[in-house]
């Protein structure tokens, strides 16, 4: 899959090395532990990647790194709080970070912590002050990068208690036997005939919008798109803006439907919304057959094709994929 935005979010593990987020790998570790756990939603991996994703993207740090071991904390807190506490202890189990030792020296634990913790200045030299002095006490002189940042966060509660794990969004009501707070069926059944033949020729999917991340999962089908107007081969870009209206209508019915749903079962709305997941699967095979481009150049410009979409749409998509 390709997220259609620069990845601004970075991953940095206790050997200090920064790489890019990826939220194919994170899936693919819930995943494996739903399975060792006997878990058979795998379904709800999905969600809690996007869950994950989504609170790192509304984070307030600047510089949007975080620390491995804080998307980990996240997962487990997530399964353990949604009734997975068998998959949480799966997954604590297969993330053990491999430990090295870094020196009790004032310089390295702070910019440790600043890396983990993203605290800069006087904050900064206060924790990294008791970090450094309870180390000292215990007469330690080297020791694992997670033994300091674990020391940090606990001193970091005595005067900053707010929980920085990143916070997300989960319907208020999460603990009910329905897994769903809107259905398929109450999406469709408040669109228009226009939309719901869209649905019905399988030129777009709808998801329920669950508890676990209410958010607004939309698949788009473009081939099928260029196959019911009838449209001739070769395409541009520009050609496809006009058709997509109607796909940016019935995602606009979505969001309303959703909202309405909500209101009437009390569910609380985020402040911000619910964000918007589109996805495009056969966005490669549309650029071959239709655009006779080739596939991953093409990318590009189909990206910019796909913003006019998200323009038309009555919120921030946060999150367009297409393979």
């Amino acid at each position: 899959m390709i997220k259609l935005a620069d990845n601004s979010i970075m991953l940095i593990g206790p050997d200090g090395i920064i790489n890019a987020y990826e939220s194919d790998n994170l899936q693919s570790k819930i995943i494996r532990s739903f399975m060792l756990a006997g878990v058979r939603d795998i379904w709800l991996a999905e969600d809690i990647t996007l869950a994950v994703e989504y609170a790192l993207e509304q984070d307030s740090r600047e510089d949007k790194i975080f620390a491995v071991s804080e998307i980990n904390s996240t997962v487990i807190k997530i399964l353990e709080d949604s009734g997975f506490p068998e998959a949480a202890d799966s997954y604590r189990r297969g993330n053990l970070c491999t430990e090295i030792t870094l020196n009790a020296e004032t310089a390295t634990v702070a910019g440790l912590i600043h890396r983990h913790l993203g605290l800069n200045g006087k904050s900064l030299d206060t924790l990294v002050t008791r970090v450094m002095q309870a180390a000292g006490k215990l007469d330690i002189s080297t020791a694992s990068p997670a033994l300091y940042i674990e020391l940090a966060k606990h001193f970091k509660s005595e005067f900053m208690p707010a929980d920085r794990l990143p916070k997300v969004i989960v319907s208020k009501s999460q603990k009910t036997s329905s897994p769903w707070v809107v259905s398929i069926k109450e999406l469709t059944d408040k669109m228009s005939s226009q939309s719901r033949s869209l649905v019905h020729d399988k030129i777009i999917s709808l998801s329920g919008v669950s508890r676990l991340f209410p958010a607004i999962k939309v698949v788009f089908r473009i081939s099928g798109l260029v196959e019911t107007q009838h449209l001739e081969s070769p395409l541009t870009e520009m050609a496809m803006v006009p058709h997509l209206h109607s796909i940016a209508q019935a995602l606009n019915e979505s969001i309303a439907a959703t909202q309405s749903v909500f209101r009437a079962k009390g569910e609380l709305l985020p402040e911000k919304g619910l964000p918007v997941i589109l996805t495009v699967p056969d966005m490669s095979a549309f650029a071959q057959n239709n655009l006779e481009a080739s596939w991953p150049q093409a990318s590009a410009d189909c990206r910019e094709m796909l913003s006019y979409l998200e323009r038309m749409v009555n919120t921030t998509v946060f999150k367009v994929k297409m393979a």
